[in-house]
């Protein structure tokens, strides 16, 4: 199991190229690529600025592994579903491709609220028709999608939202059916719309779940911060993951760790974030045997 961290907050600190190097030296395996910036997603770049980055990181050992999409949609017009939200992740996929990512995270549609009659599937379907879209992108750039299990908001209550249940990404993932469509299981996520990670973890099985985003939350926000400093139990989580036989890496979503602090001191405790995911790869290879 590799040790795979997010990219963004080392990147709005030290520029790309410099989380490149600050994580490098902190100690992961792969780099997840943030697109959340318009830079990330659009042609502002040349090719050669990825495909050197790319370079760089494969020679610092740690590779583009994963990715996530753009997903601010204030920046589109408000709506998900419009042409410029579209235009912005296929942008961010192509980019991925150039860093030489594997997978990039995409969420569902999740814009309507969920509680309402009628909401859920009709969000289901419209997810369902937006992934299919994205398919033949996938397939020119040899790149796999991967959904995501959301929560929705109302007001100061969090509820389920798209594939927040594993029936509904189980369901997600046999409706596509396609060799570069796979699920990205939110460990935060779970917990906040109080979804039993063990039996998620185990519905969806190794065939399914292709990724994760490993952070940790407490009961009324998601905080994506490190594991261990919310309410995650993360001894259950790793056995459950040992027990499908997970083949997947450990991508943290927790750069909220690193927010609280003074930027002079993220190069240590990006270190110290590295050895917290350490200490969990080596509970799942216990739990293995």
């Amino acid at each position: 199991m590799r040790l795979i961290t997010t990219t963004d907050y080392a990147e709005r600190a030290f520029g790309l190229a410099g989380a490149v190097e600050v994580l490098a030296d902190a100690g992961y395996d792969g780099l997840d690529f943030s697109a959340f910036t318009e830079e990330n997603y659009t042609d502002a770049h040349p090719e050669s600025y990825f495909t050197e980055l790319r370079a760089r990181a494969d020679a610092r050992g740690v590779s583009f592994v994963q990715a996530h999409a753009p997903f601010h949609f204030s920046a589109f017009g408000g709506v998900e579903n419009t042409p410029a939200r579209k235009a912005a992740v296929i942008g961010a996929m192509r980019n991925a491709s150039l860093l030489g990512v594997e997978r990039i995270v995409i969420h569902p549609l999740h814009h309507l609220p969920y509680r309402d009659e009628g909401v859920a599937e009709q969000l289901f379907e419209l997810s369902l028709a937006f992934y299919r879209d994205l398919l033949p992108y996938a397939e020119e750039w040899g790149i796999k999608i991967a959904t995501e299990n959301m929560y929705h908001r109302h007001r100061t209550m969090i509820t389920h939202s798209v594939c927040s249940r594993s029936e509904e990404m189980v369901r997600m993932f046999d409706e596509i059916d396609h060799p570069l469509f796979t699920c990205c299981l939110d460990i935060g996520h779970t917990y906040l719309v109080r979804a039993e990670v063990t039996d998620f973890i185990r519905k969806l099985g190794k065939d399914r779940l292709g990724c994760l985003h490993v952070h940790d939350v407490d009961s009324e926000k998601d905080l994506h911060t490190l594991p261990y400093f919310g309410e995650v139990e993360w001894d259950r989580v790793m056995g459950a993951l040992a027990q499908i036989g997970y083949e997947g890496n450990l991508t943290y979503e927790a750069d909220g760790f690193l927010a609280r602090l003074p930027q002079p001191l993220y190069p240590d405790a990006a270190r110290f974030m590295a050895s917290v995911g350490r200490h969990l790869i080596a509970s799942f290879e216990v739990a293995k045997r």
